[in-house]
């Protein structure tokens, strides 16, 4: 049956294509305030969309055809589901995989001595895997179901996996966004273009505009403007995917589990971390920042302005 597809796995429910899926823990259907459910308005519920109220279900919740069999595993799956607690959670320690360099983990271990989450301490492990609650890290690997949040990584379609600061194609859109008119190119052997995005090292490129990443270094550019973006510093990218996770958690509750964690992470908007740009996520957004910092560069110094932020367009 796919009823994880709209109640998830922990059977918290969630909004689904516009219409609110309830909370079918055990737990939660035999509340004794209201009509409680019982194992037989259950049954009834499922094969013919009525509520323990007596109201129909909305068209939404299919109806089902069940052996009295499968109809009784089903009744005591829902009776244990939510009993148990997600990998990595205990009593009094969340373990946390953390993938950074290793120059910037001790400074990652000395902020989660100074986090307390509702009575639980951040277990750091250097080895990120399945058995993690969650996954912070520059360039992280990410597990079926772990939630995962990656300083400039992105990994499509894994709603799972979220990413706090600019990523490479953030920062071409950005760039691309204050290039203003003209001819775009990519291409470091057209000579006939305006403004020119460099992706690769090119030698002495011609363009009006120079519109470089920040993997690129400008070289000797035959250009009367040239724009770079700027990276975050390897300290704020190491540790920003963990400093909002610790804001999720916080938020979240004591009653926490993988899924309300991305559920709770949904719902982060304009997270002001104080040295990294405004963080939002959403339903349908996993990409936190969506811009970069630019930077002016000084051609005739070989030296860069003051960089400022530039939305990238959506």
């Amino acid at each position: 049956m796919p009823c994880v597809n709209c109640h998830g796995y922990d059977g918290r429910g969630r909004k689904e294509a516009g219409v609110e899926v309830p909370n079918i823990r055990w737990s939660t259907l035999t509340r004794p305030y209201g009509k409680p459910y019982t194992a037989a308005l259950v049954k009834r519920a499922v094969t013919m969309g009525v509520k323990a109220n007596g109201e129909t279900l909305a068209p939404a919740m299919p109806r089902y055809q069940m052996s009295l069999s499968d109809m009784n595993d089903l009744i005591s799956y829902l009776r244990e589901l939510g009993n148990d607690a997600d990998p990595g959670l205990t009593a009094d320690r969340i373990r946390i995989g953390v993938d950074v360099p290793q120059s910037q983990r001790n400074a990652l271990l000395a902020y989660a001595k100074t986090i307390d989450v509702y009575g639980r301490k951040l277990e750091l492990t250097f080895t990120p895997n399945a058995n993690a609650f969650a996954i912070v890290g520059t360039h992280p690997q990410s597990f079926d179901e772990v939630p995962t949040i990656a300083a400039t990584l992105t990994d499509e379609g894994n709603r799972y996996f979220f990413t706090a600061l600019p990523t490479l194609a953030d920062e071409k859109a950005a760039l691309l966004a204050i290039a203003g008119e003209g001819t775009v190119t990519t291409d470091c052997a057209q000579k006939n273009a305006d403004i020119l995005l460099l992706l690769a090292p090119c030698k002495e490129p011609s363009a009006r505009i120079i519109l470089a990443t920040s993997s690129i270094q400008l070289v000797s550019p035959k250009a009367q403007r040239a724009f770079a973006a700027v990276p975050p510093p390897a300290h704020v990218a190491a540790l920003a995917p963990l400093r909002v996770l610790v804001e999720a958690l916080t938020r979240a509750g004591r009653d926490i589990s993988r899924e309300k964690l991305v559920d709770t992470l949904e719902g982060i908007y304009r997270l002001d971390l104080g040295d990294a740009p405004l963080i939002t996520f959403g339903p349908s957004r996993r990409n936190g920042a969506r811009g970069a910092y630019i930077a002016e560069v000084d051609l005739a110094n070989r030296t860069t302005k003051p960089a400022r932020w530039v939305e990238s367009p959506q």
